[in-house]
């Protein structure tokens, strides 16, 4: 099975990712966090072919980039979605977004779950943006909270930093599989370290498999 990671510049139009959507088949094809050219559910859902499964959060008419503020509601929320060409299946929204206290670990365990697909008996779960802040470098858990999980997929809705902490998170996480982090490209070129990234048994999937369109940078591989 063929993973595409996408990670489309802040520039790049809805038309630019459905275009380079449609081109993949049989495959699990994950794009960043909602941002204002993040195309609709049913916008992929036309474009996809059969056997193609698609990760994308979507705020209605109206999307917003990232929603950091603690203070707002869960209804303000973008709602993460797996789309094929069969179905537009919601998942639960992002549970927080910067460290989280033992109630946050809680309602995050809570959602795994539903968080988890499986595709071809491999299992994928996602975390949201900040929800990565829920394991320390090593990969072990905050709050000794228990979070069953498979592949970790790390959808995020710009750069981040401290890299010297995640990218140690990411590798542990991937110690006996996959870890795989994609943003939305606010600097808007090619050359970036941090827009996409996938680790596979602890090491970093080369550079070198990254791929260019002209406004999107995505790596493929297959399981």
């Amino acid at each position: 099975m063929k993973i595409v990671a996408l990670s489309p510049f802040e520039s790049a139009k809805s038309s630019d990712i459905l275009e380079l959507l449609s081109r993949q088949r049989n495959a699990l094809l994950i794009l960043p966090g909602c941002s204002h050219n993040t195309p609709s559910p049913q916008q992929v859902q036309r474009v996809i072919g059969s056997g193609t499964h698609v990760f994308v959060e979507w705020q209605g008419d109206a999307p917003n980039q990232c929603a950091k503020k603690k203070g707002r509601t869960s209804t303000e929320r973008p709602t993460p979605n797996i789309v094929t060409a069969r179905s537009i299946a919601p998942m639960p929204k992002q549970v927080f977004f910067a460290n989280p206290n033992r109630n946050d670990m809680d309602m995050l365990a809570a959602a795994m779950k539903r968080r988890t697909i499986r595709i071809r008996g491999n299992d994928f779960t996602f975390f949201l943006c900040g929800e990565i802040m829920a394991f320390n470098p090593d990969g072990s858990t905050k709050h000794r909270q228990g979070l069953e999980h498979g592949h970790v997929v790390n959808p995020v809705h710009s750069l981040m930093g401290h890299w010297n902490h995640l990218g140690a998170k990411l590798s542990a996480l991937s110690s006996n599989s996959l870890a795989i982090h994609v943003a939305n490209n606010c600097k808007n070129k090619h050359g970036l370290k941090t827009d996409v990234r996938v680790y596979k048994q602890g090491k970093e999937v080369a550079r070198e498999e990254r791929w260019r369109s002209t406004r999107c940078t995505w790596v493929e591989w297959e399981m």
